[in-house]
């Protein structure tokens, strides 16, 4: 689950000389109503408060509303402060109105709000709906927020389709309306046209447009994956409903292929772009681990729950990417060597990540993957020791989730690492390994040769041999790591989370807006800092720093650019070095 639960700081100032008082009272309870509009693409949105009320304060997703949802009455308006979205009223009412355009949204560190189908269908998720009723608006403090946030876990969603839409919830199928109540966490509700199909183990809608290879290999190859696990764990989820939507355009952001969701035992699987026509190595192995990812998030994220703190998801997505592919590896679909491989992968690009942030820091960066990277390097590492004591990364899953069933089926960093400490004879690994995941090593630049030696040291203790080297014959995986971290890293410095890029074999499109410094339009570059990124991709990285140890910005240049352009210089700590596992 490539998006989790966005927990923002709560930082509300006191901007007045009064507020509400501290009466903490839980407020009032609003029930949703969520009406598809027949024309216009877009839902009409009703929020219903049990008593008179100022404003609503929503549960998740900082700047997700403002600019963006269109509010319904005079005296409304969307703002963002502290960390939440909040809808206003000029005086004090029952009912506040919103229409929110249907378009596919991208929501750091969170669920996706809405998924489209290629037939007009979608996927909404419920979570970003919840709001509590509040009154102080500005004047609230950080205590009053939090009263107001246990009015989020009492909603009520009356769902109303199009005309010959059906609506699809865990609570059932419906043709004209339906009263649901989700989850404290949300759900994913479709609406469209698409029947729900039957297969072995788990149901599924998907896109009309789906290449028909894709569903033949999810019905051949998701059963597997989850009788493996059950066997492996111990337990098995309820029948999972699986949704493929497909958009044969490219996704924007960072030329994503795809991405993945699971909320309850709904999985939601994103395919974006024509590389997915056809079947072949490429994409049938993205695939493979793209669902044998989302699969395990059955468990260690339905069934069980990693905590709700910030800095914490390379545990749940660490681990699933992990899982994936030693489920991969166990049904015979990955090799030995081929297993190696992936691993040199995410130990790479878990160092080229952290030479931007900790990993802590990494939890809602869209251009840096380290909780899935990292996280899986530390699995891996933990897997190997245990496997020299004659046990297994499953057995010791299979343990935490018997600690979490104790909890409330909830566990944490806390728990992973003391389980740890107790079925390893390996200590020192397991400092280490905490000290990496809590952002003690990692980051800075003055740490890269300290993180390169953590590495070192941690595979030494598992009886793995590593090598690392500055040039080389780098695979072509490599070359676009490190290039997209630079290219990256230069956008947010000149463009904050508003510029991105697309790229293909010959030439990349950078995104501009006008609110960045140098890139105020869109470009096609071939050149940056002096290098042909088709030819010289790694040595961009280190062109853009050597460019930037004594100027602000770094040149671009492209078949349409009469002069160059510049970008804002970034922070690049000195790239690490390659570093390959051993047979």
């Amino acid at each position: 689950m490539i998006r989790f639960v966005f927990l923002a700081v709560l930082a509300f100032l006191a901007l007045g000389l009064t507020s509400c008082g501290e009466k903490k009272q839980v407020p009032p309870a609003v029930s949703i109503r969520v009406e598809r509009l027949a024309t216009g693409d877009a839902f009409h949105v009703t929020w219903r408060s049990e008593q008179p009320t100022r404003a609503l304060v929503f549960s998740r997703g900082l700047g997700l509303r403002e600019g963006r949802w269109k509010p319904v009455g005079s005296g409304l308006k969307f703002v963002s402060r502290g960390g939440y979205d909040i809808l206003e009223s000029e005086l004090d009412r029952i009912e506040f109105g919103a229409v929110i355009p249907e378009r596919t949204s991208e929501v750091i560190g969170d669920y996706p709000f809405l998924t489209t189908f290629s037939d007009g269908g979608l996927v909404l998720y419920t979570g970003h709906l919840d709001a509590a009723s509040i009154h102080c608006l500005n004047l609230c403090s950080p205590a009053e927020i939090e009263v107001a946030r246990g009015g989020f876990n009492k909603t009520a969603l009356q769902l109303i389709p199009r005309n010959s839409e059906l609506i699809v919830t865990e609570a059932g199928v419906a043709r004209q309306q339906l009263l649901f109540h989700p989850p404290p966490g949300g759900a994913l509700v479709y609406f469209g046209r698409q029947e729900v199909s039957q297969a072995n183990g788990f149901s599924v809608i998907a896109d009309p447009r789906l290449p028909r290879w894709l569903e033949r290999e999810t019905k051949r190859l998701l059963p597997k994956i989850l009788n493996l696990n059950a066997a492996k764990l111990g337990r098995r989820p309820h029948e999972p409903l699986v949704f493929i939507p497909y958009m044969n355009e490219e996704n924007s952001r960072f030329s994503m292929r795809h991405s993945g969701s699971v909320v309850g035992n709904h999985v939601l699987l994103s395919l974006y772009g024509a590389s997915w026509e056809r079947r072949g190595p490429g994409t049938l192995d993205q695939y493979r681990k793209l669902l044998a990812h989302e699969a395990f998030h059955l468990w260690n994220a339905n069934l069980f729950h990693n905590s709700h703190r910030t800095g914490t998801r390379w545990l749940h997505e660490g681990s699933a990417d992990e899982f994936s592919i030693l489920a991969l590896a166990e049904l015979g679909l990955l090799s030995s060597r081929e297993l190696r491989q992936l691993r040199t992968e995410a130990l790479n690009r878990c160092l080229i990540g952290l030479t931007g942030a900790t990993i802590p820091e990494s939890d809602y960066a869209a251009h840096i993957r380290n909780h899935y990277d990292c996280g899986s390097v530390v699995q891996s590492l933990l897997g190997y020791q245990l496997e020299r004591q004659g046990s297994d990364l499953w057995t010791f899953w299979s343990s935490l989730f018997d600690v979490a069933g104790k909890n409330n089926r909830f566990y944490n960093p806390e728990t992973f690492y003391s389980l740890a400490n107790g079925q390893t004879s390996a200590p020192k690994l397991v400092d280490s390994l905490e000290a990496l995941t809590q952002g003690k090593v990692g980051g800075p630049e003055g740490e890269t040769d300290a993180l390169e030696e953590l590495f070192f040291s941690s595979f030494r203790t598992v009886g793995i041999d590593i090598t690392a080297t500055d040039d080389g014959d780098w695979p072509e995986w490599y070359r676009e790591l490190v290039l997209e971290r630079a290219l990256s890293m230069a956008l947010m410095a000149d463009c904050g989370s508003a510029g991105y890029y697309v790229s293909d074999e010959n030439s990349i499109r950078i995104v501009g807006r006008p609110s960045c410094r140098y890139l105020k339009s869109d470009q096609d570059i071939t050149t940056i800092a002096g290098r042909d990124f088709r030819l010289e991709a790694v040595q961009v990285y280190d062109s853009i720093r050597s460019s930037c140890a004594d100027e602000p910005s770094f040149e671009i240049a492209g078949p349409s650019l009469h002069a160059p352009l510049t970008l804002a210089c970034p922070t690049l700590p000195r790239r690490p070095r390659y570093m390959s596992i051993a047979d």
